[in-house]
């Protein structure tokens, strides 16, 4: 039927009905939303208003208990009161409390003796003829109690009641009674307090009214709320009031009072009936104006939309989207007319968008395939790297397991021996500096690489890095020049380890790549006018380079030179490192505050120069080292250090039990934590070396327990870790490690860490290896060349087939019977034996013959 109705309609009722209908029902729903917030409003309003008058009700009350408690302690600390208590003198009592009563306007007072005897009761106003249930607190008075209560009428008589404070009276050597304060809590005391609020107070004392600023509270029936709900809509008489309890704090709690607000409900309400008959009005003048304009607007928008719909029919009957209205008004017609001819833009606009995107997936398709090739070559990259890895990697391995195999076999000298561990010790220590190269390659990929500053001498670190080096430009007839200006300082404070890595990167990548001329490292300071403005007078900023004459680095490679697991082309053809050494040495100069640049020439040679940020430092700021040697005891103490191990590994503590106590230290050892806290508390060792990760109980919990021991504090607890990271180091140290040795350890570290917390002094051997003191400078740095052409013609020969079969036993034979005078010669000819580089011997032969 409505269905009907509506279909009958013309154009303009369809409009203005379902319009007028929409419109009504939102203007209802929402008149009646905003009516219903408004009055929520207004009454949470009202609450918290509430809320706000009770505190200030409840300040008030304290104030005249405080009030109360200040006149009782005044009363009872009067040195004439105590005496008269004392002396049981009841007339004088009364000569001393009349005036302090009317001066304090006390409505009660009364004091007992120690036994319980009333001496003096002193009642004014309403409760002065009044029987009252006072025994409690007489016996409390008795006992010396210090007590708020109150005091109420005997029988039925219901009001007034007494807030009553109880206090002792002492004399200097005892307490000798007490004294009982009151204040009536009338309806005059209520009023008083009412000024401060102007709204109605109620008493209660258990449950019943006692006193009230409204008269009707007195004479209706009804129950106080509790006073931790919200206030409470109640009736009182013909009257609505919002009812809210106020705590009373520091009364006791068998008092039985309960103090109320009261707040008429009639203006909250008048204010509700003042809000509808407005929302109601709004609610007629809106309506009816809704459905005048409403009425007009459907008739003028029908008549135009019938031509508009006649136009749109033929347009869309002949499929033609190209045809436009014309616009002859600015209406609502207009306005879809130009809506329509907005349309038919549309679908041009749409028709051009697709083409665009499938020229935009076309290009995201090259871009992928862009990175597609990227990721290709970066797996090629790190499969190179780990192929180098592999190369890298098996032969110091191969190196350590044949000749412990062969050591394993028993049928070599004690002296083959030694050189074979030599070589097995060498290739370990090569085989630890590739893993640390990738553990740092990490940690510079995952940003966890930190700066670790300290206190060195510049100059002793060049020297060492010039004689390191000596020997293998020597060996490749090469030139080595370090030059500094001498305004560097010489002590600094800097990362002493990353400089030095960083250096030796550069002079390792250009003696490796230099086949003729030389090597210089140069160091000096930026120049003043270059120099950041924002470093403080006590930094300087050093400049280094290291220059070569070798084969130079092409200009498309250079681009990718800092790139990790890339390497040059003369790199690859050298078959040798991982390509991780120069974007190491590039994140360590950035760390240290400089930036690192290269420039090479092909075939000429290339240069690296990089700047870092350095304080300035002093001799007296330089840790001592120890000397370096092979320990072979500690110098005779009275007391023998007893050196507790604790690890899970059986291997590593019979490697560390056996480096200890060949030096005469008192060593025990434990499996896990656990035992390591057993053997500590039965055997209080000097110093610990700690595992960290064990089962049963780990490291990090035993050193917990045993630092939480007051004897603990004094225990050296050092960790022994496998981790690379440095924030674990942070973490084992907070735990309370008083130090940190990674593994693999050398023992030169195991016997500096021991000397620096024990202070021990150790007894050296002296090295056997070490060159004669006729040895000079000059001897050092003569060439191997010159140096080979002293042998005999036999040995050389001897040399030559030896290296050609690759008898490496042969050889190291042969280097025995090397003069002292020619050290280098043998230190040079034995390295590259060990490293089975008989390339390198046969290429110094040759040279020789020249």
């Amino acid at each position: 039927m409505l269905q009907r109705f509506y279909n009958n309609l013309s154009l303009k009722g369809k409009i203005f009905l379902p319009l007028l209908s929409v419109f009504l029902g939102m203007w209802v729903v929402g008149t009646l939303g905003i009516g219903y917030f408004l009055t929520q409003r207004l009454g949470t309003l009202l609450e918290a208003e509430i809320e706000e008058l009770a505190s200030v009700v409840q300040y008030a009350f304290e104030q005249k208990q405080q009030l109360l408690s200040l006149r009782t302690r005044w009363v009872a600390d009067n040195n004439n009161i105590s005496q008269f208590v004392a002396q049981k003198d009841r007339q004088k009592l009364l000569q001393t409390l009349l005036p302090m009563t009317t001066r304090f306007q006390i409505d009660f007072v009364k004091i007992v003796d120690n036994n319980g005897a009333v001496l003096v009761e002193l009642r004014q106003g309403e409760i002065n003829n009044l029987p009252l249930r006072d025994e409690a607190i007489n016996r409390a008075a008795k006992n010396g109690v210090d007590w708020v209560t109150t005091v109420t009428p005997e029988g039925d008589v219901l009001s007034p009641v007494i807030l009553a404070e109880l206090t002792t009276v002492k004399s200097p050597q005892e307490i000798v009674g007490g004294i009982i304060v009151g204040l009536t809590l009338s309806d005059k005391v209520l009023q008083k307090i009412r000024a401060q609020t102007h709204q109605h107070l109620a008493l209660f004392h258990n449950s019943e009214v006692v006193a009230a600023t409204l008269p009707d509270a007195k004479n209706t029936s009804w129950q106080p709320p509790s006073s931790q709900t919200r206030p409470k809509v109640i009736k009182i008489a013909k009257e609505t009031y919002f009812a809210k309890a106020v705590e009373l704090s520091g009364i006791s709690a068998d008092a039985g009072l309960t103090l109320v607000l009261l707040n008429s409900t009639t203006p909250l309400e008048q204010s509700k009936r003042q809000l509808w008959a407005g929302i109601s009005v709004l609610f007629l003048v809106g309506a009816g104006s809704a459905t005048v304009l409403l009425f007009y607007s459907s008739r003028a928008i029908a008549r135009p939309l019938q031509d508009l719909t006649a136009i749109a029919y033929h347009a869309t009957q002949e499929s033609n989207f190209t045809v436009q209205v014309p616009i002859k008004t600015h209406d609502e017609v207009g306005v879809l007319g130009k809506a329509f001819n907005q349309l038919i833009q549309q679908v041009n606009f749409l028709l051009n968008q697709q083409q665009a995107e499938v020229q935009r997936q076309q290009l995201l398709a090259q871009e992928l395939q862009h990175t597609k090739e990227k990721a290709e070559a970066a797996n090629r990259a790190k499969s190179e790297f780990l192929a180098n890895m592999s190369h890298e990697l098996r032969t110091p391995l191969n190196a350590i397991l044949g000749f412990t195999q062969i050591i394993l076999r028993g049928d070599t000298s004690p002296q083959e021996q030694r050189n074979y561990i030599e070589i097995v010790n060498r290739s370990g220590e090569h085989l630890l500096s590739l893993i640390n190269d990738i553990l740092a390659m990490s940690k510079i990929e995952a940003g966890k690489i930190v700066l670790n500053p300290s206190n060195f001498d510049l100059y002793r670190l060049l020297d060492t890095l010039e004689e390191m080096f000596r020997l293998k430009t020597q060996a490749k007839s090469l030139q080595l020049l370090f030059e500094r200006n001498p305004d560097i300082p010489q002590y600094l404070k800097t990362d002493e380890s990353k400089l030095r890595q960083v250096l030796i990167n550069l002079l390792s990548n250009a003696i490796k790549f230099t086949q003729e001329g030389g090597i210089a490292l140069r160091v000096g300071l930026s120049n003043s006018e270059h120099r950041d403005a924002s470093i403080e007078p006590s930094e300087i900023e050093l400049v280094f380079e290291v220059e070569d004459t070798g084969a130079g680095i092409n200009s498309d490679e250079i681009t990718h030179l800092f790139e990790a697991f890339s390497q040059t082309e003369s790199g690859l053809q050298s078959n040798e490192g991982t390509g991780l050494g120069l974007p190491i040495s590039q994140k360590f100069v950035e760390l240290m505050g400089g930036e690192m640049t290269v420039q090479s020439t092909p075939d000429y040679g290339s240069l690296f120069r990089f700047n870092i940020k350095a304080a300035r430092a002093s001799l007296q700021d330089i840790e001592k080292t120890h000397p370096q040697g092979k320990v072979i005891g500690i110098e005779q103490r009275e007391i023998i250090p007893r050196i507790l191990i604790v690890e899970d590994k059986p291997v590593n503590r019979q490697l560390l039990t056996k480096l200890l106590t060949t030096v005469g230290l008192d060593v025990r050892e434990a499996n896990n934590g656990k035992e390591g806290i057993e053997l500590w508390e039965s055997w209080k060792p000097h110093l610990i070396w700690m595992d960290m990760r064990m089962p049963v109980m780990d490291g990090y919990e035993a050193t917990r327990r045993i630092k939480a021991h007051p004897q603990g504090k004094k225990t050296i607890i050092v960790a022994l870790t496998a981790s690379a990271l440095e924030e674990e180091r942070a973490e084992i140290l907070e735990t309370g490690c008083d130090d940190f040795v990674r593994k693999p350890f050398r023992e030169a570290e195991i016997f500096n860490t021991m000397a620096t917390h024990l202070n021990l002094s150790y007894i050296y051997q002296e090295d056997s290896k070490k060159g004669s003191p006729q040895e000079s400078k000059e001897t050092l740095q003569r060439p191997l060349e010159k140096q080979l052409q002293q042998m005999p013609s036999e040995w050389i020969e001897e040399l030559k087939q030896a290296a050609i079969k690759g008898l490496d036993d042969e050889i190291l034979q042969l280097i025995e019977k090397i003069p002292e005078d020619n050290g280098s010669l043998a230190e040079t000819l034995r390295d590259w034996t060990n490293d089975f580089d008989f390339d390198a011997i046969l290429d110094l032969n040759d040279r020789a013959k020249i």
